[in-house]
């Protein structure tokens, strides 16, 4: 019986090949890079969330390395499927996705312009009804707080002082009124 053994070197034409799917792997990145651009521009993002969409899509890109170094290079790395991902995201990213882009705004601006369009009707309708109710409700709500502010205003309680009577012995100035006091020297 003879010993099969696999296969453990590329050739250069293997080589060869294997960066031109890289090249090929590079495009398709690019077209996921512009899913995101394309979400950019139909929902404005803050700077926080385009680091999020940007680290999303270096875990996209880790991972469809690592798919392509399993199922086509056997588990082998090598540093130019890096270049040639770069490669075919640069010619991507330069002619076809930017012409994908402006094709994608225009079509984004298009389809606003036409809601913007079937809509208007309802907003007319809402800015009319807000205009004639918002009066009502704004009178309406001041009334209702007002009488809430009444309701729960703090009253003072008549059996208690108003100043304090330490503070008010120590002031000479002041004459201290005491009705018991008052009723003891009345009666003698």
């Amino acid at each position: 019986m003879k010993n099969i053994i696999p296969e453990t070197y590329f050739s250069l034409s293997e080589h060869t090949q294997l960066f031109l799917f890289s090249c090929i792997t590079g495009v398709l990145l690019g077209i996921i890079y512009d899913i995101f651009r394309v979400l950019r521009i139909i929902l404005p993002h803050n700077q926080f969330l385009v680091m999020l969409e940007d680290i999303l899509f270096f875990i996209i890109y880790i991972i469809i390395i690592v798919s392509f170094t399993s199922a086509f290079a056997r588990g082998e790395f090598r540093i130019f499927y890096i270049f040639g991902n770069i490669l075919g995201f640069i010619l991507y990213f330069f002619s076809v996705g930017r012409i994908a882009l402006l094709v994608i705004k225009k079509l984004v601006s298009l389809i606003k312009s036409v809601l913007l369009l079937l809509l208007r009707p309802f907003f007319l309708l809402y800015i009319t009804m807000r205009k004639k109710f918002q009066g009502k409700f704004v009178d309406f709500y001041e009334n209702f707080s007002n009488h809430l502010k009444i309701l729960f205003l703090p009253l003072i309680e008549s059996h208690k002082m108003l100043y304090n009577n330490k503070v008010i012995h120590k002031r000479k100035n002041v004459k201290v009124h005491d009705p018991k006091k008052e009723k003891t020297k009345v009666k003698r």
